[in-house]
């Protein structure tokens, strides 16, 4: 970005910037940039150069050849001298026609200077000197006294032609005759010109082809080594990343904490990482190239090792994938176990090329894992113990809550009984707070009765034994409701059961767990003007999901965990009567039978008790 310092504009140079862009290039664009204009201007000169070479091998062939002819025609323009025809037009017209048919040309015609002329007449039109170029021609060679032909190159209605003019210069000898005597012409003097003309079309053509194929062959070199260039050039790149991969899988290996180490088709290590050496203690010794059995001569520990090596490596070979094992190894006094992992790779032809090996040190892995076992042994074994100890006391327990609670009952009839008789017969020798001491008598002694009804429920639901049959759940909660809601008075009530999946159980406790589960719903939607309750339930994956739903009371979530134990209430007495059992049978019940319980609410907007059985296919299972 420009610059400005105290006046003038501080820019950055274009050779850095180009230098810049060029840096950026990638290898195969910087090796294109560098050659295709050297090759370009290469190819260009030497196309240019053999196209000149070859035109200028065809002027200089032509101008041989109508050399030839130009003596020709004096040979025979002579010779008829000689015979006397030269002065018969149609005689030389005739010789003019024969050397044009036999030499290919395409003109060519005798022109006569003025002392021809004088000696033997003008002769035909075409054979007058009235052409500039003839007569500069001839005045060149007089001038310098000898003949000097003009070569040129000229097109004719759309024709290359080379013209030769040939002057001609006089001569006393010709054949053994001197007929130039006769007619009084000076020797060494010009007595006209041969001027002809020959078509290059066919020549030129060719070399037009030649130039076509020069060319084509310039664009076919300049793709071939464009192509070849970039070849080069990923080849290059290629090596580059090889190396990269190399120099990186090496730092890799070197890096692993396991030893690494690569083994070739008999067994012989080829490559081993620092690891390896360490674990192995072979540094500073020439382990290259040598097996097992040569490595025991440097290294005492392969003495014992290299049997279970080899018998790992050939189980590697012949499985042909991935192989795990184990290999113990002594060095110093000490057994190392080491986890073994190899791969063998083979060539296309099935050949055993390398072994590759990792080696991990687990021998503290192995000492910690017998360890754990003998814990685990003498755990299981405790566990055992503990668990016959606590069933054997749950038992105990349940046999002498169920033993209490219903010896209890006979003292408690008496209670009820004599206080009875205590309000009938003398309530008026009691005064008021007799009376009231006496009812709340009466009152806890009722309580107390529901509590032991309760606690047997509960007992009994835990020792009962279970009948399993298919229990048709929406028929059950229909007869529940009906049972209950004959009981509730002057309160409007509505009941939604949905289509209810059947189960495997035992019907009498499903029964008290719907009387539980719908009482409680009534209980505690009592203080609303109407009534709600929705049960419902559908199979989701191997289990099947119940639920009873109100809009009573509900309850704080942060007390869920509550809400299923024995006498946990989470509402005041004075609010609602019972001993906070109910949903603790339910959750024994459905415990026994396999299942789950769970309970979600919400202060003032119900709540809603979820419970779950295995499916039939799955208690089959």
């Amino acid at each position: 970005m420009p610059i400005r310092e105290t006046g003038w504009v501080k820019s950055t140079p274009p050779w850095f910037l180009i230098r810049k862009w060029f840096d950026g290039l990638s290898l195969k664009n910087k090796i294109h940039l560098q050659i295709q204009p050297l090759l370009i201007a290469l190819l260009s000169v030497t196309t240019f150069f053999i196209y000149q070479q070859v035109k200028s091998n065809i002027i200089s062939s032509q101008t041989q050849r109508a050399e030839g002819v130009a003596m020709q025609v004096i040979d025979d323009a002579n010779l008829l001298m000689v015979t006397g025809a030269i002065s018969n037009s149609i005689d030389r017209q005739l010789m003019i026609k024969k050397i044009i048919e036999g030499q290919q040309l395409a003109s060519l015609r005798l022109v006569r200077t003025n002392q021809v002329v004088r000696q033997f007449g003008p002769g035909l039109p075409e054979e007058h000197l009235d052409d500039p170029l003839v007569k500069q021609t001839i005045e060149r060679s007089i001038s310098a006294g000898k003949s000097i032909p003009h070569i040129s190159i000229e097109l004719v209605n759309g024709k290359p032609m080379l013209r030769a003019i040939t002057p001609y210069i006089t001569s006393h000898s010709f054949h053994g005759t001197d007929c130039l005597s006769c007619h009084h012409v000076a020797p060494a003097s010009f007595n006209g010109a041969s001027d002809l003309r020959i078509d290059l079309s066919e020549n030129f053509r060719h070399l037009n082809s030649l130039l076509a194929w020069l060319i084509g062959g310039q664009v076919a070199l300049q793709l071939f080594l464009f192509l070849v260039i970039g070849r080069i050039a990923a080849l290059k790149n290629q090596q580059q990343q090889l190396e990269l991969a190399e120099r990186q899988l090496t730092a890799l290996i070197e890096a692993i904490p396991d030893a690494i180490f690569l083994k070739d088709g008999d067994g012989r290590w080829l490559v081993i990482n620092d690891s390896a050496k360490q674990m192995f203690q072979l540094h500073g010794l020439p382990w290259q190239g040598k097996t097992e059995m040569e490595l025991a001569d440097l290294q005492p520990a392969f003495r014992t090792a290299h049997e279970g090596c080899l018998v790992g490596d050939e189980k590697a070979w012949q499985a042909g994938c991935l192989l795990v094992g184990e290999e113990n190894f002594v060095v110093d006094g000490g057994r190392y176990v080491i986890e073994t992992r190899k791969v063998p790779l083979f060539s296309k032809e099935g050949e055993r090329k390398e072994l590759v090996v990792i080696g991990r040190d687990i021998t503290e892995r192995k000492r910690s894992e017998a360890e754990l076992c003998a814990l685990k042994d003498d755990l299981e074994i405790r566990v055992a113990e503990r668990t016959a100890q606590l069933e054997a006391a749950n038992k105990e327990l349940e046999a002498f809550s169920y033993s209490v609670s219903h010896d209890l009952r006979t003292p408690l009839r008496a209670i009820d009984g004599f206080s009875r008789i205590l309000l009938d017969d003398y309530t008026s020798k009691l005064d008021d707070e007799g009376r009231r001491l006496l009812n709340v008598v009466r009152d806890n002694t009722s309580r107390m009765g529901q509590l032991i009804d309760d606690i047997l429920k509960f007992s009994r639901a835990g020792r009962v034994e279970i009948n399993f049959s298919e229990v048709d759940m929406e028929r059950l909660a229909h007869e529940v409701f009906e049972e209950l809601w004959s009981a509730t008075v002057g309160q409007e009530v509505l009941v939604e059961i949905e289509h209810l999946p059947s189960m495997m159980g035992d019907r009498a406790m499903m029964r008290q767990v719907f009387v539980n589960l719908l009482s409680n719903s009534l209980k505690f939607s009592s203080a609303r003007e109407t009534i709600r309750i929705k049960v419902g339930g559908s199979v989701q994956g191997d289990e099947t999901v119940y639920y009873v739903r109100d809009n009573g009371a509900g309850f704080d979530m942060q007390y869920v965990d509550k809400l299923f134990g024995v006498f946990q209430r989470l509402h005041g007495v004075t609010e609602f009567d019972g001993t906070g059992i109910g949903l603790a049978i339910v959750k024994r019940i459905v415990s026994r039978h396999g299942g789950r319980v769970w309970a979600e609410g919400k202060v003032n907007e119900g709540a809603t008790i979820y419970f779950t059985f295995p499916t039939k296919e799955k208690e089959h299972e």
